[in-house]
């Protein structure tokens, strides 16, 4: 009996990680399409028609872009805790917004070659991340706690180099403030990763999990890549600045 329930608890597991990794993935495709074609268009109306108007347009709809995003958050979670409608409208409606942010990259003339560097490097990372909260027999709940509190002392320590900064103008401070403020952030994403990894294990201990909470799981694992993502493809940019 205690087999057959250790086998179904196995089998519970590997669906919902199918459910929340296909998720995920829908919506890192959906970014990428559309951050493509998004540069791509914004690319042919500035080189071919009128170049301060496309560039008028697209940062106003990069600032209302920022808005909607904070606004589609809230609805997913007042959406989840209703439990009456399906998260999918506002998940797609996420992951599109956040290819017009990222389209930004494409722009400014970041190549290909590097957007897939920064994608494998983040891939391997946040998935050995995922699988050590995965595979944890402890509770890692409270390394959350432990790292916004590493962020903060991070940021704390930063803000000296920010203050030097606008003191003097010196664009060292400036870019030491901007690596410690960049390096805290990606070291918080990444325990958090582990902590959802744990999180979705226990989770599928509790028995069947509802879609829209795969979904929400999804919602937030997709953001964890997206940040990671960011980080990494802005150090690969420095460093080629840098030689």
């Amino acid at each position: 009996m205690e087999d057959t329930l250790d086998q179904e608890g196995k089998r519970e597991s590997s669906r919902l990680l199918a459910r929340v990794f296909g998720y995920m993935a829908i919506g890192l495709a959906i970014t990428g399409l559309s951050s493509f074609l998004i540069a791509y268009a914004f690319a042919q109306w500035i080189y071919k028609d009128n170049s301060a108007a496309a560039s008028n347009t697209y940062m106003i709809l990069m600032m209302v872009s920022g808005i909607l995003l904070l606004i589609d958050t809230i609805v997913m979670m007042v959406v989840l805790r209703q439990g009456k409608h399906s998260l999918w409208i506002p998940y797609i409606l996420y992951t599109l917004i956040m290819g017009f942010f990222l389209s930004s990259f494409l722009l400014v003339g970041v190549p290909f070659e590097m957007f897939g560097e920064a994608f494998g490097i983040t891939a391997l990372t946040f998935l050995i991340m995922f699988f050590i909260g995965y595979f944890s027999p402890a509770n890692l709940n409270w390394l959350a706690m432990i790292a916004l509190g590493l962020l903060f002392s991070f940021l704390f320590i930063g803000s000296f180099f920010g203050i030097a900064f606008l003191i003097t103008r010196n664009w060292e401070a400036y870019w030491t403030y901007d690596l410690i403020c960049c390096i805290a952030v990606s070291v918080f994403v990444l325990i958090i990763v582990a902590v959802d990894g744990y999180r979705i294990k226990a989770a599928s201990r509790q028995g069947v999990v509802t879609n829209n909470y795969a979904l929400y799981m999804a919602f937030t694992m997709y953001t964890d890549f997206i940040s990671i993502f960011i980080r990494v493809l802005y150090f690969l940019m420095l460093a080629k600045s840098r030689n």
